[in-house]
């Protein structure tokens, strides 16, 4: 098996080619894994991949995972990123999506404190109700720089 292949336990470095990408910057972590910026060798595009935290690969933690990147595949939404699919790289779960750029609502609150409920609402379309995302994380939410928002 190629070295880029082989699970190791750890998230690839900056840089590194892993299965078919080279990764890019660290884009965040969260409670199931990490999403880097990464370029997809075959085409050349810049993709956000997030893989499973090798801490929850476990029999469940990687079903859910794996069935999270099914189900977002499967959603076609102005306000849900699009989602190219799922794959496993060294035993490793992964989802690649689209990039895409601006930060995340959590960091516009950051740097500008509590927005009125009107912006807060229209940059959150559905995600603010609760409609598209469980966990309602404001840093799984994206602001482009066109100020639309995604999950």
């Amino acid at each position: 098996m190629p070295d880029h292949l082989k699970p190791s336990g750890r998230l690839p470095d900056l840089g590194e080619v892993f299965g078919g990408y080279r990764i890019g910057r660290d884009l965040g972590r969260g409670g199931m894994g990490a999403v880097f910026e990464a370029e997809q060798l075959d085409t050349g595009r810049l993709i956000a991949l997030k893989l499973l935290n090798h801490q929850l690969d476990f029999p469940e933690a990687r079903a859910r995972f794996l069935r999270e990147g099914r189900l977002a595949a499967s959603i076609n939404h102005p306000n849900s990123v699009y989602v190219f699919g799922t794959e496993e790289i060294g035993e490793m779960p992964a989802i690649s999506m689209k990039l895409v750029g601006g930060g995340t609502l959590e960091e516009i609150v950051k740097e500008r404190g509590a927005l009125p409920i009107g912006e807060a609402d229209r940059r959150g379309d559905g995600f603010c109700r609760g409609q598209v995302c469980g966990d309602g994380r404001l840093s799984e939410l994206i602001i482009s720089p066109r100020r639309n928002a995604s999950i």
